[in-house]
């Protein structure tokens, strides 16, 4: 019987019209790739190449044959990937967008479970602005995404999930270092600076709100850097900051941090899963049950 891998060393070669090219696209000796391709010459009863110090050159009684073995190879190859395509399918795939690290904090422990529980599914990650997030919610690019609450379609469902307490950084010689609690109306004269990207727009929307008809009194600039450049730019300037999870390993005697206080206690800023109700991804429906145990605390039920 005829050896697939055998008609795929005598196709190499003959579109190579060298042994050794082809030996060197399968990663192996010369020697041996002419030793298959001559026992597929015995099982045939003819040769496939006239064989020079210039290469190899298919005889022509090998043209046609080669050419039925070429497409014997590219039906092969095609069913190869249908089935992985139908594997992947079965296995499953769930998109996550989010804003900021999405193995660390409260987020790591239901991801890692849910990745062991499930590791047959494709995962997908996808980190983008909150505003990014539900734009690619919406077009279908993710099945679900984790970003602030408020910010809901009409045809979209949200999960509150967990809080973060809101912080505000500055440098030791700042007017705000004198000042334990930090309120809102304390922060109405600082000049602020946040990260462009991620939260930062969202933080400063929060500021703004809470501040009222103060806010024409605050100062906010953005810009293109992450976290650990906004704190290196706060700890040498009189600018502040205001973020949910402060780069402790970047922190120095230099800057300082503390958390916001409101009529009700901490400031904070509520996360929540996103999706669309007509999202039946059952990848989706695991991650969601695993999120309500989790973060949530509460049984799986109908979303209704």
């Amino acid at each position: 019987m005829i050896e697939v891998r055998h008609l795929r060393y005598a196709v190499m070669a003959a579109d190579e019209r060298s042994f050794a090219r082809a030996a060197t696209a399968f990663n192996m000796k010369q020697s041996t790739l002419s030793r298959k391709v001559l026992r597929l010459e015995d099982q045939l009863g003819f040769r496939l190449f006239d064989r020079t110090t210039r290469g190899a050159c298919p005889t022509d009684v090998a043209r046609p044959f080669l050419d039925a073995a070429r497409k014997i190879i590219d039906d092969l190859d095609g069913l190869q990937r249908h089935a992985q395509a139908l594997q992947k399918r079965r296995q499953g795939r769930l998109a996550l967008g989010y804003s900021g690290s999405l193995f660390s904090g409260a987020l790591a422990l239901p991801i890692g479970d849910f990745l062991k529980e499930h590791p047959d599914v494709q995962f997908d990650g996808y980190e983008r602005s909150p505003e990014q997030l539900f734009e690619a919610l919406r077009a279908g690019l993710v099945d679900a995404i984790i970003a602030p609450c408020g910010q809901r379609g009409r045809d979209e469902v949200q999960m509150p999930l967990w809080s973060e307490p809101l912080w505000v950084c500055f440098s030791s010689s700042h007017t705000l270092a004198k000042v334990d609690p930090i309120r809102w109306i304390d922060l109405k004269q600082a000049h602020f600076v946040l990260p462009a990207g991620g939260l930062g727009p969202v933080i400063r929307n929060i500021l703004m709100l809470r501040l009222g008809d103060m806010a024409a009194e605050t100062d906010v600039g953005f810009q293109e850097t992450g976290p650990e450049s906004i704190l290196g730019l706060v700890s040498i300037t009189e600018k502040a900051t205001l973020t949910i999870q402060p780069v402790t390993s970047h922190l120095t005697e230099a800057v300082q941090c503390r958390q916001v206080y409101d009529a009700h206690g901490l400031a904070h800023l509520d996360f929540a899963l996103h999706w669309c109700e007509a999202n039946k991804n059952p990848a989706l429906l695991h991650f969601r049950e695993m999120l309500r145990m989790q973060l949530v605390g509460c049984k799986p039920q109908d979303d209704g």
